[in-house]
């Protein structure tokens, strides 16, 4: 979201949902899935209880299925007794649903939404050029984006481990964007330290 060009999120991204390999043949809808449960059965002979996971894993149902938007039945998507096109991912039940993450600010869905404010706040962001900064730790990617008299110097820490990070540059930023929500002033002068997979935004 910090880089030029068109941001796509894809459905249920957004809220975290995930791939769902149901496993049943009757239920795939992809030609692809079906076209692998067949060919596994007849060319590699295996059970029909292999076959459909191999269709479940290469076919494009598990990426496909309702958008899960409460916990309730079918997980919102339709009234019962309506059956949807694809089977729902069970896990809608374990707060991977719209309706539990607007109530929780910590959320995913809360941290998109903030990120993607921050986005359309800033000028920079949305229309400015891109410059790569070299970075001295390997797990640090580092660019700017500038227009005019505004720049966003965007810090993404890419690995599960701390990393520091130093801008060498006597300017004082402010935080646009923070993953683990700092606040206040950041001093370019003075090393960064970032947490594992944080993302940092400092307008300059």
């Amino acid at each position: 979201l910090g880089l030029k060009g068109t941001p796509v999120l894809y459905n249920g991204e957004e809220i975290g949902m995930s791939d769902y390999l149901f496993s049943d043949p009757k239920q795939f809808r992809d030609s692809l899935a079906l076209r692998y449960f067949e060919l596994d059965k007849r060319v590699m002979g295996s059970a029909p209880e292999q076959a459909a996971l191999v269709g479940a894993h290469e076919g494009r149902d598990k990426c496909r299925t309702p958008h899960q938007w409460s916990n309730t039945p079918q997980a919102g998507f339709c009234l019962p007794p309506v059956t949807p096109w694809l089977p729902v991912n069970p896990n809608f039940s374990a707060g991977i649903n719209v309706a539990d993450q607007e109530k929780d600010k910590h959320s995913l869905l809360s941290y998109y939404r903030r990120i993607m404010n921050a986005r359309q706040s800033n000028k920079a962001l949305l229309q400015g050029d891109y410059q790569d900064i070299p970075s001295q730790d390997v797990n640090a990617l580092i660019f700017s984006r500038s227009i005019d008299d505004q720049c966003v110097i965007c810090v993404q820490n890419m690995s599960d481990k701390i990393c520091s990070v130093q801008l060498d540059q006597t300017k004082t930023g402010d935080v646009l964007f923070s993953s683990i929500e700092r606040k206040g002033n950041v001093n370019l002068s003075e090393k960064i330290v970032m947490q594992p997979y944080e993302i940092l935004w400092i307008s300059v």
